[in-house]
């Protein structure tokens, strides 16, 4: 039975969402119409089959992916684990014997250090036009880059048309970014300023000092009880936050630390347009103690979750 324990706090796991959609010479194109014959779950059974098979390295030769496990395959969603490798000078793996570091073994620079990440693929509906891809990264560390290399690649051999383009991009979804503000539970605010203000440079004990722009400045406004929500009333298609929140301090963004479904995250609500679908389920996922990975049937099952409690009700 595997021995489970909590994920380190200094690899947090982030799973952030994408689209992917494809464009010709008329405008994007439906999901069914570009896997045609095929359906949804007969194309990403190939997708996995060639993903599994086979081992794509980019261009340059210093990065590769392949998948190594499959999770789910459905009518409307395929997940997995893959593999990201990457090679560059020869480096050394060394363990502490008695408090000294000693070498175990070496990787030859023509070999590639790998990581697992875990992926979803989801189409929201029948005549969608896009379909939702489910990153998993360690904070700004992933292997999103490769995949979308590697998939456009694959689209480009499997359907052999040079006019069907790929894009994958962020995903963005004004109605979350609402229901988040209106339905969570908003127990902190936080101010920040990234610049230090005049009549705080003795701070860092000169006032000449040409390096206050290093230094920032944050107030935190914590909710003991009914948490703020006034900010919930406020219409950001035509208020500015600082209209509501104009107290004296001057700030460069400013964020809301919400709960909602049992999840908590950390939104701007300065600039709501920038918002993007990306959760941190650090907390919420477990690791097997003899890999220190994830353990990725529960990461597979949070993952689907928040697809259908967050994601899908919102689009």
């Amino acid at each position: 039975m595997e021995k489970k324990t909590k994920y380190p706090k200094k690899n947090p796991i982030y799973l952030t969402c994408y689209t992917i959609r494809f464009k010709n010479q008329n405008g994007f194109i439906k999901i069914k119409d570009v896997f045609a014959p095929k359906n949804f779950k007969e194309e990403m059974s190939d997708f996995m089959t060639q993903y599994l098979g086979l081992t794509y390295e980019n261009p340059e030769g210093n990065r590769i992916l392949h998948l190594v496990q499959s999770l789910s395959l459905q009518s409307n969603l395929v997940s997995g684990v893959m593999k990201r490798g990457h090679n560059g000078q020869e480096t050394d793996i060394e363990e502490l014997v008695d408090g000294k570091a000693k070498t175990v073994n070496t990787v030859k620079y023509d070999q590639y250090n790998s990581i697992h990440f875990y992926f979803l693929i989801c189409s929201p509906n029948e005549d969608s036009n896009y379909l939702i891809f489910m990153a998993q990264t360690y904070k700004q560390y992933g292997f999103k880059d490769i995949f979308v290399q590697s998939y456009k690649e694959y689209i480009r051999l499997k359907f052999g048309d040079d006019n069907l383009n790929c894009s994958i991009n962020p995903l963005s979804i004004p109605q979350l970014f609402s229901n988040y503000l209106k339905k969570g539970d908003i127990r902190k605010l936080r101010f920040q300023k990234h610049t230090l203000s005049k009549n705080l440079e003795n701070v860092i004990g000169e006032s000449d000092n040409q390096n206050v722009k290093d230094y920032e400045v944050e107030l935190t406004v914590r909710a003991k009880k009914k948490g703020f929500n006034r900010i919930k009333n406020i219409d950001f298609d035509t208020t500015k936050l600082v209209e509501v929140f104009d107290f004296g301090f001057e700030y460069d963004e400013a964020y809301a630390d919400i709960s909602l479904n049992g999840r908590e995250r950390s939104i701007n609500i300065t600039h709501p347009e920038k918002f993007v679908a990306t959760f941190d389920i650090t907390d919420r996922v477990m690791l097997d103690s003899a890999t220190n990975r994830p353990i990725y049937s529960e990461l597979n099952k949070e993952a689907i979750a928040i697809l259908k409690e967050e994601i899908l009700i919102n689009l």
